[in-house]
This record gives structure tokens, sequence and C-alpha cells, in this order.
């Protein structure tokens, strides 16, 4: 993280200034590798006590980084933590559910 703080002298509006992140938006929950790795996002953020608040396709970006010459290396990064809030049961276990745009069932 680079900067965290205010906007401004007259606001009440905070900034969080992270480094650049190179990667790409899932398309769909119906890709399995990548609900698997925004699923693995979140089980690590809850791990800590971070319940995410808005696990939709546009807060994940999916990430691919090259391990040698022959394979790469996935993982997903979760961005705007806009909703997020403290919590002390995990909540990461509720199913896809395919007819909406979130990875948790109960939005």
């Amino acid at each position: 993280m680079y900067y965290f703080g205010f906007i401004g002298k007259s606001t009440n509006y905070y900034a969080i200034v992270t480094k650049f992140i190179d990667g790409v938006h899932p398309t769909s929950w119906k890709n399995k590798t990548d609900a698997d790795l925004c699923r693995k996002a979140l089980s690590e953020i809850n791990k800590v006590g971070i319940q995410h608040g808005d696990a939709r396709l546009p807060n994940f970006l999916i990430v691919t980084e090259e391990k040698d010459e022959i394979s790469d290396t996935k993982y997903a990064v979760i961005i705007d933590f806009g909703f997020s809030s403290l919590f002390y049961k995990p909540i990461h276990e509720n199913l896809i559910d395919d007819n909406k745009s979130s990875l948790t069932s109960n939005n």
C-alpha cells in the first residue's frame, strides 16, 4: 500500500493507493478455474476475519504470472473493499449461483 488517508482537507473520503495489478476480470462464474481462484482468495481474507461484502465479477482480477518457460501461475486478487467488514464466522463456503453475478448465494 502506497497511501491511505483523507482526500483533500475538507472531505470525509478516504483513498487507498496500491501498486498496479496486471490482471483481467473473470467473465463468468461458470469458468470453474476462475471461480475456484476467487473462492480461494475469499477464503484467505476470511481467515483473517474480513468479509468482502461485494463478491461480484468486477471485484476480482485474475493474474497470470510466468512461472517458467513451460508453465504459468494463476491467482485471484480481490479489489474494491468498500462494503467489507470484520466478522468472526467464515462465509466463503456458500455455493455459486449461476443465475446471479455474485460468487455467494446471498446476493
